[in-house]
This record gives structure tokens, C-alpha cells and sequence, in this order.
């Protein structure tokens, strides 16, 4: 009897052990839900062959293991993970390409790497861009550091980013669903601030000036004063160019096939540089 009765003990203090472990691995109490991962790259779009990793994440944005490769099919930046049974809710994408210039209107000859971090249970259609870059580093640092949940990290971090461009009245749209295409506010936002990103730089130098923001903003919640000045310099380079921009994106997805509207851009920098575009 004694035997029994320290068997059952042991089997359901393992069985608690092994539950306690899965819950730890996929975040809580997550059940593996099967999602429908897709989207698009937009810096402006990468070009067919580049390629989307993805990692799943737990509640700590620590990786669980899981590893998910695609590769973008066309020249719109679209890529598609197609149905994938996942073990968290949290993802990290990496896309990592080269990509239509803006600002010169030409592809670019240096490849850039550019990611994002999201919630699949709120979206699992997914646009990496600038904005969801610069977020990331944020989001992960106040996940670590200050105890946030994802929701409360990533709506923190996106309020901070666009108040830094004087953009804040558009924080209420996620980073992941802006998009280059969409003739909408969230799409002049986009644009302005990738072109700002652009100005008047190699490729190499828009790796390292991204590098420098993503850092910066990671950690702080904002730029330095060096780099502020620098955000400024970029507006003055781009005040005489912003119908040029304009015209290489609608020429560019013409030749695409997609005919795409955008808006006014000067409405989307705060040229005064009193806080507000």
C-alpha cells in the first residue's frame, strides 16, 4: 500500500512538473493555436528573393525554439508563411533584403535588415517596416527592464516613437498595419519617416543611422539631442523634394501594377519643430 501511495504521489507531482514547464515554454497558459502568418515588407518594398525569418517568443520575449523561414515572391515585399501551429502568441520577424529607395527612386545596391515584434493573436497579416524596427529594441527593453506585458510595452513604445517625429496624433494604429500603399495618414507617416531614414545617405550609412536610432530609442524612449538635430537637417534636405518622393512611389508600384495614392507629405514632418507635423 505504502508503495502504491508513493507511486501516485510521484506520478502526479511529475505530471504537475511537466504541465508547469509547457506553460513556461509558450507563455502562460497559451494553448498552440494555428495561425495564418503573412504580410509584406515596406522599405519601400523589398524585392522577390529577400528573405522573412521568424522566431516565436514567450511573455519575457525569450525565444522558445521555434523557427520559421519565408522568402518574398514578388516585388511588392509580399511574403507568406502559410498555416503554422504556434506555441506563443509573440513573434519576432526579421526581413532582410534589398529594397526600392524612396527618396533617388532606385533599388538599392546594399541589402538592410529590418525587424518586427507582434502579437499573432491581434494580427497575424503582418507589414515590417522602419517603424516596427525602431519599436522592437523598445518593446524588449520594457518587457525585460520594467515588467510591462507585450501590450502595455508595445503601446508605450509606440506612442513614444511617433510623439519623436511630432506624429503622436496616429499612435492608435499599430506600426505592423501601417503601410506604404495605403493613401491613408498612417501611410504618410510611414513615408516621411522612412525617407527621413533615406536622406542623403548611402546604404551602408542607412544601416548605421539605423542602428543609432534603433539604440537609442531602445533604451531612452527617445533620440538624443545629436540625433534630433540630425532629424532636422533630414527635414530641410527633404522640404524641396517631398513631390519627387511622391512620384517614385506611384511609379514605382505602377510598374507593379498597383496604382497607389499619396496623400500631401508636407502635413507629415513637423517642419516648426514645435512637437506636432
Amino acid at each position: 500500500m505504502k508503495f502504491n501511495k508513493y507511486f501516485y504521489l510521484s506520478a502526479a507531482l511529475a505530471f504537475a512538473l511537466c504541465s508547469c514547464s509547457d506553460n513556461d515554454e509558450t507563455g502562460g497558459d497559451f494553448t498552440p493555436t494555428i495561425f495564418n502568418v503573412m504580410g509584406k515588407v515596406e522599405k519601400g518594398p523589398m524585392i522577390r528573393g529577400s528573405h522573412v525569418d521568424m522566431r516565436t517568443l514567450d511573455e519575457y520575449m525569450t525565444p522558445t525554439g521555434s523557427f520559421y523561414s519565408a522568402t518574398i515572391d514578388n516585388n511588392l515585399g509580399d511574403f507568406n508563411y502559410g498555416t503554422l501551429k504556434i506555441n506563443s502568441p509573440y513573434a519576432q520577424l526579421t526581413a532582410d533584403g534589398y529594397f526600392f529607395n524612396e527618396v533617388d527612386g532606385e533599388l538599392s545596391e546594399g541589402t538592410i535588415k529590418l525587424d518586427a515584434i507582434v502579437d499573432l493573436k491581434d494580427n497575424s497579416t503582418i507589414n515590417v517596416n522602419v517603424l516596427t524596427h525602431l519599436k522592437s529594441k523598445r518593446i524588449h527593453h520594457l518587457v525585460t527592464t520594467q515588467g510591462m506585458t507585450f501590450k502595455e510595452a508595445n503601446a508605450q513604445a509606440q506612442k513614444e516613437l511617433l510623439t519623436q517625429f511630432g506624429l503622436q496624433q496616429y499612435a492608435s494604429k499599430d506600426a505592423s498595419q501601417f503601410s506604404l500603399t495605403s493613401g491613408d495618414d498612417a501611410s504618410g507617416a510611414l513615408i516621411a519617416i522612412s525617407s527621413l531614414v533615406l536622406t542623403d545617405r548611402s546604404d551602408a550609412e542607412i544601416v548605421e543611422y539605423l542602428s543609432i536610432l534603433s539604440n537609442e530609442f531602445g533604451t531612452e524612449g527617445a533620440f538624443s539631442q545629436e540625433t534630433k538635430k540630425k532629424i532636422q537637417s533630414g527635414k530641410n534636405y527633404l522640404n524641396t523634394r517631398l513631390d519627387r518622393i511622391s512620384e517614385n512611389i506611384k511609379s514605382r508600384y505602377k510598374e507593379l501594377g498597383l496604382e497607389v495614392k499619396v496623400k500631401d507629405l508636407a502635413y507629415y514632418f513637423d517642419s516648426d519643430n514645435d512637437g506636432i507635423a
